[in-house]
């Protein structure tokens, strides 16, 4: 009940949002063809995400972001159902706890309010339920194969599963469980050498172990959205408790098998972008905080269970009111790209007409989206701008932001016409034109002129404009949907003619 009341919060915090920048490739370029499924993304095969944004678009369209991120918070819910699983053996208060803190691990925003980063939450779930297969009394080869498969298959995380369980399958001579994952990497091998595409730069391996240790640091301290001292602590326990198992013969192999995976995976996270410099992005810290509190919990001495349980859900309010502040933050960014992004998409959406060639929709927000790729799929899936009605109710800075694309993009919008004369024309009433949607006018300035285009904003400082010649003759086409939006042309000195 707690899982699925986060999961609602979580969902109505995102509210507002819509595909952001990776995610394009995914809704625009990805379709059932072999080669689209194969195609590594930043490096990972995305098999398992890719067909599941196929079968999204296909089912709900582009129009509505709600069905991605319901997709988005269930795979969420799985990794904190699996830390859950993996700790309520040890004590079923503290997994509680500890899949709480996870839950709403607002440091980890990018995971959580993201749905293109199920391919690695997809990929921690799948390692923790193959963790948690292989650490049964009687592990099932197969399903331990297939779920390190699928981590494989959703991101190159998978990669550090693959290793920990097939290491772990040697130290217990599960000769099964070794046979059918040798197999798997086999699998996988063949996909790179196909397809693989390494991400790594020179230098890199000199950089990764101060990669490790910035990584390890943000991770534990991400775990209550706090600083290095609190990550210093939690170590110290982690390792104290360690070697307190280690001395009382006590069973912990899951807690090693997490604290390998998160090792590998920094390891080889660190090899393959060091030089991005980037060990405590949000969606780093995620894996990093899953795996270390999996360590943690599952390795409590059993002699300190009931006192930490106690002390434990004491303390989880102060994980998480941090958490939800970096989590707000995190999802007030994604927000405001969202609402610039549709915008710019819906002044798109609007032209009835050709493109300018080479013109990006929003070249900061959103360089994937191709403008004549998203009105071929807007065409058949829907379209994920706004809705004039809506775009008109929202700030001016974002409104301008629909202006901008429609300036940008419709070819043919203004033209100035060399040599032509105003035969006939008519002085303007004040300092303003309007032309309908599919109109168009000439018109003329009998001195040096400042035009302002404006179809959604308020033609303040920052509306698109052009500088005019006296005498030369000015085309305008609007080349927008009828029952849209008429431009607004106004001009800084009234000195200005309608040519009929």
């Amino acid at each position: 009940m707690l899982l699925i009341s986060s999961l609602v919060y979580l969902l109505r915090k995102g509210q507002g949002l819509t595909f952001f920048f990776d995610e394009w490739d995914f809704v625009l370029s990805r379709t059932f063809s072999v080669t689209d499924l194969l195609r590594p993304h930043n490096g990972h095969l995305n098999i398992i995400p890719v067909f599941f944004y196929i079968i999204l678009k296909s089912t709900f369209g582009i129009s509505s972001y709600l069905p991605y991120q319901v997709l988005g918070l269930l795979v969420h819910g799985s990794v904190c159902l699996g830390v859950y699983n993996l700790g309520r053996r040890r004590s079923p208060v503290l997994a509680a706890c500890a899949g709480i803190v996870i839950a709403l691990l607002g440091t980890g925003w990018q995971n959580i309010m993201w749905p293109f980063q199920i391919g690695m939450m997809g990929s921690v779930s799948a390692g923790l339920w193959a963790i948690h297969e292989f650490s049964k009394p009687e592990p099932s080869p197969t399903r331990t194969s297939m779920l390190v498969a699928v981590s494989l298959m959703c991101a190159g995380g998978g990669a550090a599963v693959f290793v920990t369980i097939f290491f772990f399958a040697l130290i217990r001579r599960n000769v099964s469980t070794i046979a059918r994952i040798t197999i798997v990497g086999f699998l996988y091998a063949l996909w790179y050498l196909k397809y693989g595409v390494t991400q790594s730069q020179p230098g890199n391996i000199g950089k990764t172990p101060q990669f490790f240790v910035d990584s390890a640091m943000g991770a534990a301290g991400a775990i209550g959205a706090k600083g290095p001292d609190f990550a210093r602590w939690y170590f110290l326990v982690l390792i104290l408790f360690v070697f307190s198992a280690l001395l009382r013969k006590q069973t912990y192999f899951v807690s090693l098998a997490a604290l390998m995976t998160i090792f590998v995976t920094w390891s080889l996270t660190g090899i393959s972008r060091a030089h991005l410099g980037d060990p405590n992005a949000s969606r780093y810290l995620y894996v990093g905080a899953v795996f270390l509190i999996v360590a943690m919990v599952t390795v409590v001495p059993p002699i300190l269970i009931g006192r930490l349980s106690l002390v434990f859900c004491l303390f989880v309010p102060f994980l998480v009111l941090p958490n939800l502040n970096v989590l707000k933050a995190g999802t007030g960014g994604l927000q405001d790209v969202s609402l610039h992004l549709r915008s710019s998409l819906t002044g798109l959406e609007m032209i009835d007409g050709d493109l300018i060639p080479g013109q990006p929709v929003d070249g900061v927000r959103a360089p994937q989206i191709n403008p004549l790729q998203y009105l071929a799929i807007a065409k058949k899936y829907g379209n994920a701008g706004f809705t004039v009605r809506e775009l008109e109710a929202l700030p001016e800075e974002i409104r301008i932001q629909a202006d901008d694309s429609l300036f940008r993009l419709m070819a043919n919008l203004h033209t100035e016409v060399p040599g032509a004369e105003c035969n006939e024309s008519q002085k303007i009433t004040g300092s303003q034109i309007i032309v309908e949607p599919s109109g168009k006018t000439s018109f003329t300035s009998a001195a040096e002129n400042e035009a302002v285009f404006h179809w959604f904003s308020d033609a303040t400082s920052n509306s698109l404009r052009i500088q005019l010649r006296a005498g030369r003759l000015y085309r305008i086409e609007n080349h927008v949907l009828l029952g849209t939006k008429p431009l607004k042309i106004q001009f800084s000195d009234p000195a200005v003619s309608i040519c009929r």
